[in-house]
């Protein structure tokens, strides 16, 4: 069973999710920076991007979340290319678009090199 987790971003600082909860104004989400205690900050989900853990790693053992840039390396018609892409959820599970079609993440030679937040430069600015 693959761990529920979350990280979230809220335009200045990306952080783990401690906690979510409901009231009349939406999903409230207590985060803190990386490595930090949490700040005990609850945002309205409008003022925050949540993105999910997909259950995976990649090659170094970092966490590969929907939102991340990675590096991936695939083996295409006898010949390994790399292609910078983003991890993205569709109703079949988590996959990066890789040209003509998708391309699980599991099993290819996949590198968290950014997310589309904090290194929208990695794609041009363009996510």
């Amino acid at each position: 069973m693959r761990e529920i987790k979350f990280r979230a971003w809220d335009g200045e600082v990306m952080g783990a999710v401690y906690e979510l909860s409901f009231d009349k104004r939406g999903i409230l989400i207590n985060c803190g920076p990386r490595g930090d205690d949490p700040i005990g900050v609850a945002k309205p989900e409008g003022d925050i991007c949540l993105m999910q853990y997909t259950g995976l790693k990649d090659k170094n053992g970092t966490e590969i979340y929907e939102g991340d840039v990675v590096l991936m390396g695939h083996h295409w018609d006898k010949t390994w290319s790399h292609k910078l892409l983003v991890v993205k959820w569709v109703p079949s599970g988590y996959i990066i678009p890789f040209g003509a079609g998708d391309w699980a993440v599991e099993g290819d030679d996949v590198e968290v090199i950014g997310n589309i937040y904090e290194n929208p430069e990695l794609l041009g600015g363009n996510t």
